[in-house]
C-alpha cells in the first residue's frame, strides 16, 4: 500500500473515531482534527521528490538533548469560589450567612513558564521531547489598588463602605506546573509540526483582602490535562520558536514561546 492510500485508510479510520467522540464534546473532535490534520503532510512528504529531500537535508541542523524553554502559556482552569464573611467583620450585615461577601472566580489563568526539555531522535524527521516547566504569575497591592495577572479582587458584597477602608475578597493564581509529552516531524525550510499531550497543575487561592494583607481562606490545585497541535521554526541550529493549541475539558489553552538547545 503507497503512502497516500495510507493516508486514505487513517482518514476513514479517524472519522470513525470523530464520530465515536463526538457526543463527548468538540474538543476532543476538535483535537482529533488537529491530528489528521498534520498527519497527512507528514505521510504525504514520505513521496515527495529527492530535490525536496535534499533541500530538507540542507536546512538547519536539529540538536538532541537538552533545551531551555521561555513562554507564555494560557490555561483553562474555571474555577468559581463564594466566599463567607471574615470572623473579623462580624459587624457586616449578614455576616453569619454563608456566601453574604460575594464570589470571586478565575477562568483562563496567564502564566510566564520557564523549564527544561530534553528531545531525542526517533527515526528519521522524527523526534520525542519531555519537557518539564514552572508557571509564574505576579501580583501587586491590595484592595481597590490590586492588580495581577489572575487576580480578581473584589469588595465585598455586603460592605458599602468607601473602597480605602472596605474589606475585599480575592481568588488568584501565581504558581503552577506543567509536563508535556511531544512528537514532531520535521519539514522543508526549517518547519516542523507536531502533537503534544499535556498536563498543567495551578495553584489557585481564595479568600480575603483586609488592611492590605491577604489572608488565605483555600488553596486548591487544579489539575487540567490537555492535548494538541504544535508548530515551530527552527531559527538557528540552536534556537527555534513554537506555539502549541490544547483541547481539554475545561476549553482551549495556548503555549507560545522559544527554545534555547544547549
Amino acid at each position: 500500500m503507497n503512502t497516500k492510500a495510507s493516508l486514505f485508510v487513517v482518514i476513514l479510520k479517524t472519522n470513525k473515531i470523530l464520530t465515536k467522540f463526538n457526543a463527548k464534546g468538540k474538543p476532543m473532535k476538535l483535537a482529533l482534527v488537529s491530528f489528521v490534520l498534520l498527519l497527512a503532510p507528514c505521510i504525504l512528504a514520505q513521496d515527495a521528490p529527492a530535490q525536496q529531500s535534499s533541500a530538507q537535508d540542507d536546512s538547519t541542523a536539529t540538536p538532541t538533548g537538552f533545551a531551555a524553554l521561555l513562554g507564555y502559556k494560557s490555561v483553562p482552569v474555571k474555577q468559581t469560589f463564594s466566599h463567607n464573611t471574615n470572623p473579623g467583620d462580624n459587624f457586616l450585615p449578614n455576616a453569619n450567612v454563608p456566601g453574604s461577601v460575594g464570589t470571586t472566580s478565575l477562568d483562563q489563568a496567564q502564566f510566564i513558564d520557564v523549564g527544561l526539555r530534553y528531545e531525542m531522535p526517533i527515526k528519521k524527521k522524527w523526534r520525542f521531547n519531555i519537557d518539564a516547566t514552572g508557571l509564574f504569575a505576579v501580583t501587586t497591592g491590595n484592595g481597590a489598588d490590586a492588580s495581577g495577572m489572575n487576580l480578581d479582587d473584589r469588595q465585598n458584597a455586603n460592605d458599602n463602605r468607601p473602597a480605602a477602608n472596605a474589606a475585599f475578597i480575592y481568588t488568584d493564581a501565581n504558581w503552577g506546573f506543567d509536563v508535556a509529552l511531544g512528537i514532531t516531524y520535521s519539514l522543508p525550510k526549517n518547519f516542523y509540526v507536531g502533537a503534544v499531550a499535556d498536563l498543567s497543575g495551578v495553584f489557585v487561592d481564595s479568600g480575603w483582602d483586609r488592611y492590605s494583607s491577604y489572608t488565605s481562606q483555600s488553596t486548591k490545585l487544579v489539575l487540567v490535562p490537555a492535548g494538541g497541535p504544535k508548530l515551530g521554526w527552527r531559527m538557528s541550529e540552536n534556537i527555534a520558536i513554537e506555539g502549541t493549541a490544547l483541547f481539554g475539558k475545561n476549553g482551549v489553552g495556548y503555549n507560545a514561546g522559544l527554545v534555547w538547545n544547549f
